[in-house]
């Protein structure tokens, strides 16, 4: 995600221009591009969370399903 090139440059404007909309505008962008690359992050780790829950418990549960059907007979 390059989010630690992005905050090394946040403070820099954009194509090298010097002027103070350049400036601000550049401050925006830099904000809105590391918010949401913030959130991209967050959302694949929830994600990935999620698939280890899953993988963790699934087993157990096919497992335990196993066990109370053979127990039933």
């Amino acid at each position: 995600m390059a989010l630690s090139i992005l905050l090394k440059n946040f403070f820099k404007p954009m194509y090298g221009q010097k002027g103070l909309t350049a400036y601000v505008l550049s401050l925006n962008t830099h904000f809105w591009q590391i918010l949401w690359r913030i959130f991209l992050i967050v959302g694949w780790f929830i994600f990935w969370l999620f698939v280890l829950i899953v993988w963790i418990t699934l087993p157990v549960l096919a497992i335990g399903g196993l066990v109370l059907n053979v127990l039933e007979v």
